[in-house]
């Protein structure tokens, strides 16, 4: 695997917008193909390449599996787009700002307790498949937290995932078994 992070051009928010076309990226990616991946990993060109995003970075990765310009401009061809907590950009049971000409598969991840993205993606695989494009959509239920659940997960040492925890506890956003209470994206945790 050779990943390749590509940040939102807003610094301020960090995150995607309508102004962040994938066009704009295009040339940036070509470059990297060229430069880093073929001159030294003939064997690269031969691999599929996959693009993920999460959050607003999930709807701009959708936005290059539906987007027949994007692909035809892009050296290297997309096998796939995973999407994670986002809809769709394209939005195609709207009118399309991109052209849903593509039969690359997007795999749409989100949390079973988020109705709001849930429902956008039951009606964005449900216009895809009615255009004949492939898509999935697995579902990620609520896990409980316990002292060594980040360290598990590698995102923390055991000590700091124990803390981490406990402050989340002591602070009273954990039930009684150890669930979030709130969605943790909606909630001033990060406070």
């Amino acid at each position: 695997m050779i990943p390749l992070a590509v940040s939102s051009s807003d610094r301020t928010s960090k995150c995607w917008s309508e102004d962040d076309s994938p066009l704009k990226y295009i040339d940036l990616f070509n470059r990297f193909v060229e430069t880093k991946v073929s001159s030294k990993y003939s064997v690269v060109q031969k691999l599929p390449l996959y693009v993920f995003g999460a959050s607003s970075g999930g709807a701009f990765v959708s936005l290059l599996g539906t987007s027949s310009e994007v692909q035809r401009l892009t050296q290297a061809e997309l096998a796939g787009v995973i999407v994670q907590i986002s809809p769709f950009a394209g939005l195609i049971y709207r009118e399309p700002k991109y052209s849903p000409m593509s039969v690359v598969p997007i795999v749409f991840i989100h949390m079973y307790k988020d109705s709001r993205i849930a429902r956008t993606i039951v009606h964005t695989v449900a216009a895809m498949k009615k255009h004949t494009m492939p898509a999935r959509v697995y579902v990620v239920h609520e896990k409980p937290l316990h002292e060594n659940y980040f360290m598990e997960k590698r995102v923390l040492t055991a000590e700091q995932s124990a803390i981490f925890v406990q402050a989340l506890n002591a602070a009273g956003y954990l039930s009684d078994s150890n669930y979030l209470i709130e969605d943790p994206r909606e909630t001033d945790w990060r406070q």
